[in-house]
């Protein structure tokens, strides 16, 4: 599913950096990818949420340098995400 790999691509992450974020084993979220299952509910709704907070190239009107800059809000708010995930990991083993 060429749609489902352009949603990590929209966001800019790998595989197993978005299957983490979502909570998912990377194997689950690639089965996703392929169309052969679906995810939870939670991970569901969070990519979901993810996605209302990037717009694709096709859709926006600014510039190159404001594109830029909510790139990179978006990247830092990922990496914040991210990182609380690992921390919560952590905690929970």
């Amino acid at each position: 599913m060429k749609r489902k790999a352009n949603v990590r691509q929209l966001l800019g992450l790998k595989q197993h950096e978005l299957a983490a974020l979502l909570n998912v084993s990377r194997s689950n979220f690639s089965l996703y990818e392929l169309g052969k299952r679906g995810l939870p509910l939670a991970a569901t709704q969070l990519l979901s949420e993810l996605l209302t907070h990037v717009q694709s190239p096709e859709r926006t009107s600014r510039t190159l340098p404001q594109a830029q800059h909510q790139q990179s809000k978006m990247r830092t708010y990922l990496e914040r995400l991210l990182a609380e995930n690992n921390y919560q990991r952590i905690v929970v083993e």
